[in-house]
């Protein structure tokens, strides 16, 4: 099965578990009661949490158009398992960061090679809106559907086809706005700073202003499928700026004001300037219209100080060019764990939180 199809057959997949969980949405039509509360916020608390994660990134290359059937999909992987992270939240400022060692294991690194990642992300308020900055990068890849053309291939033995200069990275720009504010904390699931005590949802829209850079010392094309490739076998890397905009929704479950669980979709067209880099150098930007998707979602124990959470996030969309479609997608778990300190105080905290600059995010 085609990695792009796969990729498909998740987003049908939550988007169907987002149909179950749409009736929660006509919990934001009704009035509000005044004595309840929904989330708290700990402004006055730093939050430090430790974290553990396994990410991968997915490249899949094949043809459309007709060529579906006359050349073989590529399936490139590189796996980040067990990285480790620190996130640290204070009022409206959200910061993270992890890195994967290369742990020696011989029997793995002549099967898969090896892979190198890392991963930042920054995040902030503006005027209700969360914005999220990250960039990520994920060097080393293997070709999963090597069997399909390696002689003599054994499951359980023989090395898949390896790309060891294959680079991706990508820089995001988010800006994401909920509906239900009242009720909702789009935080809460994820991050220490919200605490959410009651069932709640929100509409949301989101829109995203990236780059992406795949690259490669030799080819992207596999050496034995590059014959079947023979338009794109020179192709050596891809940039393209992005400019992504659409709407969904999240939905939080709470038992007992502790136990929780979050779900969040979302989606759109994805407008893209899309550059091809060969032996000849790179090549002009051209428009591209695709589409994004991307899902999240969260189960843990959120108590007053003390919390721990795993979280999942997935986003993916797609390039076409010279009769190729190319479906990059990002996979990433993660087990949290965190504690809620007091935070600093003084009188330097209380002018930067009076500053209208750091007010108005």
């Amino acid at each position: 099965m085609s990695h792009s199809r796969v990729v498909m057959q998740v987003i049908i997949t939550r988007l169907f578990l987002f149909s179950l969980l749409s009736p929660f949405f006509g919990m934001a039509e009704r009035k509000i009661d005044s004595t309840m509360i929904y989330h708290s916020k700990y402004t006055d608390r730093v939050i430090v949490s430790l974290y553990q994660s396994e990410r991968s990134f997915n490249l899949g290359i094949q043809g459309f158009d007709g060529l579906e059937d006359s050349v073989l999909p590529v399936q490139y992987r590189s796996d980040a398992r067990r990285a480790s992270g620190i996130a640290l939240d204070w009022d409206k400022i959200s910061l993270s960061f992890d890195y994967k060692l290369d742990i020696p294991d011989s029997t793995r690194s002549r099967r898969f090679g090896k892979s190198e990642y890392f991963n930042f992300t920054f995040g902030f308020s503006f005027r209700k809106i969360l914005v999220e900055t990250s960039f990520r990068k994920f060097q080393g890849f293997y070709d999963m559907n090597s069997p399909s053309y390696l002689q003599g291939f054994k499951s359980d033995t023989s090395a898949f086809y390896q790309n060891s200069d294959l680079t991706l990275a990508r820089h995001n720009f988010k800006f994401l706005w909920f509906t239900n504010k009242e009720r909702f904390s789009p935080k809460a699931p994820f991050n220490g700073i919200y605490r959410q005590k009651k069932s709640a949802a929100a509409w949301a829209l989101v829109s995203n202003v990236a780059f992406s850079r795949m690259s490669s010392a030799g080819n992207l094309i596999p050496q034995p499928l590059r014959n079947q490739y023979a338009d794109t076998r020179q192709v050596d890397g891809l940039r393209a700026f992005h400019l992504n905009f659409g709407g969904g929704g999240s939905v939080t479950l709470v038992i007992l004001k502790g136990l929780f669980f979050n779900f969040s979709i979302w989606g759109g067209p994805d407008m893209q300037l899309l550059s091809v880099a060969d032996i000849n150098g790179i090549g002009h930007f051209k428009p591209n219209i695709s589409f994004f998707a991307e899902t999240r979602s969260s189960l843990g124990l959120n108590l007053r100080n003390f919390f721990v959470l795993f979280s999942s996030f997935n986003d993916a969309t797609y390039f076409r060019f010279a009769q190729k479609l190319i479906s990059p997608s990002f996979l990433s778990a993660a087990f949290e764990i965190g504690y809620r300190f007091p935070s600093f105080k003084g009188r330097r905290i209380d002018k930067l939180k009076e500053n209208k600059w750091y007010r108005m995010l």
